[in-house]
């Protein structure tokens, strides 16, 4: 049976290849039309065709709605996973529980988005995604594992605004927090920096009330007395986008060199 795929932007000047695996025709035209700017782009309405086409081809980015109709996400991406072939997923839900985020970090999947998001803010992240060559700690399924860690609620909005903010700050540690960093993150997802400040702080006070013992301080030094003080958006930002910035090697050196 012919797969019935809708293809935008095939041309061989376009190297890269984004396969959208979404049952919305709506959602895949609409995200096609902004990913076409820079990539080609594939959609497939089911997992059967999905897969049909990757025993094919190898895309270099997976747009994947992991609530599909003949096969759930989170199998399909374990699936990949078992076959050695698996490319960069930016996994979306309309659902998003504690055991969806775990399964994402768990599997290594990119960037989990929950639904309604805005398409243009899903082809920046997948643009994003394209630029990144190998593997990169600073990942969102990295910022997420540490987030979730130190007991940070994905249900509130500052958690998202956070992850983005860690994100940016791990690429470009130079960044300023009022003049760049807060004005990129409400870019992204059409608020005021004005918003995006006063919910990091809100995420972070939550936290903070709810921490895990001994969590923190992995992160955080403490002050001339030896006791660790709730930190600023600054402070957690920098500190969350150094520690995720470090290698896997001078991140062990620096875990034998903690006391306990």
């Amino acid at each position: 049976m012919a797969i019935e795929i809708c293809i935008w932007g095939r041309t061989m000047m376009k190297k890269n290849l984004v396969l959208i695996t979404d049952p919305s025709e709506d959602f895949c035209c609409e995200l096609s039309q902004k990913l076409t700017q820079f990539s080609q782009v594939l959609a497939c309405k089911n997992v059967g065709e999905t897969l049909e086409f990757l025993a094919q081809e190898q895309p270099d980015v997976l747009v994947l709605d992991l609530m599909m109709p003949d096969m759930d996400g989170i199998s399909l991406i374990e699936l990949l996973n078992s076959s050695g072939r698996t490319p960069k997923i930016l996994a979306t839900s309309s659902y998003v529980s504690p055991y969806i985020q775990d399964a994402m970090a768990r599997l290594n999947v990119t960037c989990l988005m929950e639904k309604p998001c805005c398409v243009s803010t899903v082809a920046a992240r997948v643009r994003t995604m394209l630029q990144q060559k190998g593997a990169s700690l600073c990942t969102d399924s990295g910022v997420s594992r540490l987030l979730l860690r130190m007991g940070f609620s994905a249900k509130l909005r500052g958690y998202a605004y956070l992850r983005e903010a860690v994100l940016r700050m791990a690429s470009d540690p130079d960044i300023s927090l009022t003049n760049e960093l807060y004005p990129g993150v409400a870019s992204v997802f059409g608020i005021t920096s004005q918003h995006v400040e006063h919910s990091i702080r809100g995420a972070v006070m939550d936290a903070w009330k709810n921490r895990p013992a001994g969590v923190w301080e992995l992160y955080l030094a403490p002050d001339d007395l030896g006791c660790l003080e709730r930190p600023t958006n600054a402070e957690i930002i920098s500190a969350l986008a150094s520690s995720l910035s470090i290698s896997p090697e001078e991140r062990r050196i620096t875990d034998l060199k903690r006391p306990g």
